[in-house]
């Protein structure tokens, strides 16, 4: 075993983020998706670090795993650009797999519909969850849900709520009281990482299922789900000034600032840079998207069976963590 020494005084903060990260491969069924496709059961885990969602261009995420024998265990991210991306940083142990969607569509054979077959407007606001106070009124949030009829008009939609969106009922009440149907994926992620409660392992396959059934994607953010829907090929509307309605602080009740309006703010600057922009403000699908998903998911890298069995390493460790 050889190790840079400069890693060493990161070791405390190695070791507090071990279990972390060991977490982290259980959001979205993301673990059991790649465990089912190599054929080992749930009571493995993947021994390393896997990414959790989309990555934007200008999103500052580290590259650190916890420290095996041989040195950095493996961390497996969607696309090609990550994995060139951490290399030039000098992380070697970044490997790109591709996203565990397109695992999920293969051990489920999932196809998509006809296109005459899909109706309606799926849309999946911003959610107001994690480390941040949702700091909208009744009244904000119910002129939040009105500007979203509007765009849409009457054409029959549903509005699919982040799980804590979707527990709070000013939220869902905002969205009933102008016709929507509100509904609910599941709950991605668990305070107990490997309970299976709020359909955290199914929670892409319920996903792609509500996809297959409606023709348009509409959303106010640039984010995991936008590649999902491409990748079912849906009429894709971003609409960036919908979020701004939804006021966000910043870990703590008597903070006002929201950090993820900064964000969004570059995220969507990349976009126009993108095929993307012919989605702002507009529901469209050109077949250049699917160019994204390469980029942003790694939809070219999927590995086959025995490729996977022979690059995710996974070791029996029942239900710890």
């Amino acid at each position: 075993m050889c190790y840079d020494k400069s890693v060493f005084h990161l070791l405390p903060r190695l070791i507090e983020l071990e279990k972390i990260y060991k977490r982290e491969q259980y959001a979205y069924g993301h673990r059991e998706i790649l465990l089912r496709y190599i054929g080992v059961d749930n009571t493995h885990l993947i021994q390393g670090r896997l990414q959790h969602g989309l990555w934007p261009e200008h999103y500052n995420e580290s590259y650190l795993t916890h420290l095996t024998w041989s040195g950095f265990a493996p961390f497996y991210v969607f696309s090609k650009a990550r994995e060139q991306e951490a290399h030039r940083k000098k992380y070697f142990h970044v490997k790109a797999i591709g996203a565990p969607w397109f695992y999920m569509k293969r051990n489920n054979k999932i196809n998509i519909q006809n296109n005459s077959k899909r109706r309606g407007v799926l849309i999946m606001p911003e959610h107001s969850s994690v480390n941040y106070i949702d700091q909208s009124t009744l009244r904000d949030k119910i002129y939040r849900a009105s500007c979203f009829r509007k765009i849409v008009g009457t054409t029959k939609a549903t509005v699919c709520l982040h799980f804590q969106d979707f527990l709070d009922p000013a939220t869902r009440f905002a969205f009933e009281k102008f016709d929507f149907n509100v509904t609910c994926v599941g709950s991605g992620i668990n305070i107990t990482p490997w309970s299976p409660s709020g359909n955290r392992i199914n929670f892409l396959k319920t996903l792609s299922e509500l996809m297959n059934d409606h023709k348009y994607f509409m959303t106010d953010t640039f984010a995991t789900p936008v590649m999902y829907a491409i990748d079912m090929e849906m009429e894709i509307g971003i609409f960036p000034d919908l979020r701004k309605l939804l006021k966000l602080g910043h870990k703590g009740a008597n903070s006002i600032k929201d950090p993820l309006l900064i964000n969004h703010r570059i995220y969507i600057a990349h976009l126009k840079k993108t095929s993307l922009k012919n989605s702002i403000n507009n529901f469209i699908f050109k077949n250049d998207y699917n160019e994204l998903l390469d980029h942003y998911l790694g939809k070219s890298l999927v590995l086959s069976r025995d490729e996977a069995r022979r690059i995710i390493k996974v070791k029996k460790r029942y239900l710890r963590y």
